[in-house]
């Protein structure tokens, strides 16, 4: 019952129908975030995804669909290397054909299935990311020059294309579907709760060591009593977490939700919170984070964070800290707690703008649709 696409895309629907071309899909993983994209995919293309019922990051597969093979999972070779398991590499494919493979470096049979298509004739593209968290020099360059064995390159971001400087190479703004979310935002909230005299920062996300959270609890114990912190998500070192909040004194101002894959239960402390706060390498949870207006804290530095960084804008949709620095990080925090009600507002209408621009799933088929057309 979601919105859909419509125009460009509807007219090459009937295009690619006449030649009885499929888009073939290589994927990890469908996860929910990636559901409503491939739904509008479907008004317009003849879809085939190949992907796992988990991968090997335990990522599972949510979406229902007799477009969908989804196999047992991946072998693992050596801790370092996988190989997608049951999936088709000759014999499905035809000329005419996209076939759309997730470009990760790691998984064998992927890389593989790049150069036995280059040998056919079939076209594909490499959608991933330019870069990841952290990742840079020669494995970089290597996963670069990599992405020249597909026809297309399909990016996340319009950062990461204008930095790679390669042919035929498109970028999709990575998002979330804005409409489904805007049912649930509710922007007037926020008025209420700041009468009260409390500030209530959000984190959202996996609770491991790319989160940083305990850089995070550290300066929530050094900022005003009256900055509170909701904390989505679970993770292995939670209970670590818990106990470190203890220590430093900050219990009470601590409200654990858990794992929340519900919008409706994540909307009612998201509506409630003012900031959203992410200390170790963001990534989809910016743009999430955005589409409820909330203006972010993140550290500054671009090479330690994943390519959603790209719709940050300092001091306009959030402000940024010293990687690692937490005492920048409490100047940070007390400075978007005490702005004026006018210029808090206007950050949170820059959030929000942010995400009804691009970095959504409108967008992004519109952007997928120009990219098939030019394959």
């Amino acid at each position: 019952d979601q919105p859909r696409s419509r125009g460009l895309g509807d007219v090459y629907k009937r295009q690619v129908q006449g030649d009885f071309m499929t888009i073939y899909f290589i994927q990890p993983a469908v996860p929910e975030y990636r559901v409503s994209f491939f739904k509008r995919l479907l008004d317009v293309y003849d879809v085939k995804i190949y992907t796992t019922e988990k991968d090997f990051l335990g990522v599972n597969t949510t979406f229902n669909s007799p477009c969908l093979d989804a196999s047992p999972g991946f072998y693992n070779l050596f801790g370092k290397i996988y190989w997608h398991r049951q999936l088709p590499l000759l014999k499905v494919f035809k000329k005419g054909d996209i076939v759309v493979i997730n470009g990760n470096p790691r998984i064998l049979n992927y890389m593989l299935l790049f150069i036995i298509l280059r040998v056919l004739g079939i076209k594909s593209v490499w959608w991933g990311q330019g870069w990841t968290a952290g990742s840079f020099g020669y494995l970089a360059r290597l996963r670069v020059s990599m992405m020249k064995l597909a026809n297309s390159i399909l990016v996340y971001t319009d950062k990461e294309k204008s930095k790679l400087h390669l042919r035929s190479c498109y970028s999709l703004n990575n998002g979330l579907d804005s409409a489904f979310i805007s049912r649930f935002s509710e922007p007037e909230v926020f008025r209420e709760s700041l009468v009260n005299g409390d500030f209530n920062l959000v984190f959202v996300g996996r609770l491991t060591e790319k989160a940083n959270l305990k850089m995070l609890l550290l300066a929530l114990s050094k900022v005003s009593p009256r900055i509170c912190l909701n904390v989505i998500g679970t993770g292995d070192d939670e209970a670590f977490y818990k106990q470190l909040a203890i220590s430093l004194g900050v219990k009470n101002r601590v409200l654990w939700h858990g794992g929340l894959f519900n919008e409706l239960k994540i909307s009612k402390i998201m509506n409630r919170s003012h900031a959203f706060i992410y200390t170790g390498a963001v990534g989809l949870s910016l743009i999430h984070a955005y589409n409820y207006s909330l203006p972010a804290i993140i550290h500054s530095d671009e090479k330690y964070h994943m390519p959603e960084f790209a719709a940050f804008e300092e001091s306009i949709n959030g402000f940024g800290f010293r990687r690692n620095d937490v005492e920048d990080l409490c100047r940070k925090i007390e400075k978007i707690a005490s702005l004026q009600l006018e210029d808090y507002v206007e950050m949170r209408k820059a959030a929000q703008i942010t995400v009804s621009k691009s970095f959504n799933i409108d967008d992004m088929v519109n952007r997928f649709n120009l990219m098939i057309r030019e394959t």
